[in-house]
């Protein structure tokens, strides 16, 4: 692509912000595009740019971007970078203002090849019925980036992937997929995984083994345990729904809708 953006003006790709429900692979996806690519990728925290001493939060971020533009091309993850430049933090605060000044420079002026993804978990609150965005609106600008995306609960035919993945993973019985893909609704790619491993440990503290080595548990007992693991979502449900409504409307949806 780099070599026929130039020969047909075209942009070189910006970035992409990933959105979504704590444990539904933003992660992942970023990890994806490093592999599909075959980029390095560099991950940073936000948080961890601070100093006490003035003017070193402002070094630590040039040399976090002059590194990158000496390993161009390569990718560039900040991970939870709601937890830095949200709208509740700037009041007062002088240093994150210039940083998130200087970040939203360097993302609209610069000239090497270096893929921006952000991963965010907080998008919007509700204050007294009222959704306030958190995230900045200078960051969620178009020119800075090629697409938004929110990463939702996995659908079924996401789940059914997913689940298929982990039981070969963990060595437990495929006859289960559709029984687990069923039974999972509204869980989290995470969660799903630790539910697998919790199946996969009881059938062996049960020996509950076959002569191939794959670990099996009956219907009722695969119920049980699933029974015994509370999906975050339900534990923030109306939160959930809330930010979802919202990203059906702003971003590219990628999962199961309320």
């Amino acid at each position: 692509f780099m070599n026929y953006s130039k020969y047909y003006m075209l942009d070189l790709p910006k970035g992409v912000i990933l959105l979504g429900i704590t444990g539904c692979g933003k992660s992942s996806f970023a990890k994806a595009i490093a592999g599909q690519w075959n980029l390095p990728l560099l991950k940073f925290n936000v948080d961890r740019i601070y100093e006490p001493l003035v003017g070193l939060s402002e070094s630590n971020l040039d040399k976090i971007i002059n590194t990158c533009e000496a390993l161009s091309p390569c990718i560039l993850w900040v991970d939870e970078i709601d937890k830095a430049f949200t709208n509740q933090i700037f009041t007062g605060n002088s240093v994150t203002f210039r940083l998130f000044g200087k970040l939203l420079n360097w993302l609209q002026e610069r000239k090497k090849l270096v893929f921006f993804i952000a991963t965010a978990n907080r998008v919007i609150v509700n204050v007294n019925g009222r959704r306030i965005q958190i995230l900045r609106t200078e960051l969620l600008r178009k020119r800075r980036f090629d697409a938004i995306f929110f990463l939702s609960f996995p659908n079924r035919s996401m789940r059914e992937i997913i689940v298929d993945i982990y039981l070969k993973k963990h060595k437990f019985d495929l006859s289960k997929r559709d029984f687990i893909t069923n039974n999972t609704e509204k869980f989290t790619g995470a969660e799903i995984e630790h539910l697998i491993k919790e199946l996969t440990f009881n059938a062996v503290l049960k020996g509950k083994i076959d002569q191939n080595n794959i670990a099996y548990l009956d219907n009722k007992e695969i119920e049980e345990i699933i029974s015994q693991i509370k999906p975050i979502y339900l534990q923030r449900r109306e939160e959930f729904e809330d930010i979802i409504k919202w990203a059906e409307k702003n971003t590219i949806f990628l999962g199961e809708k309320i």
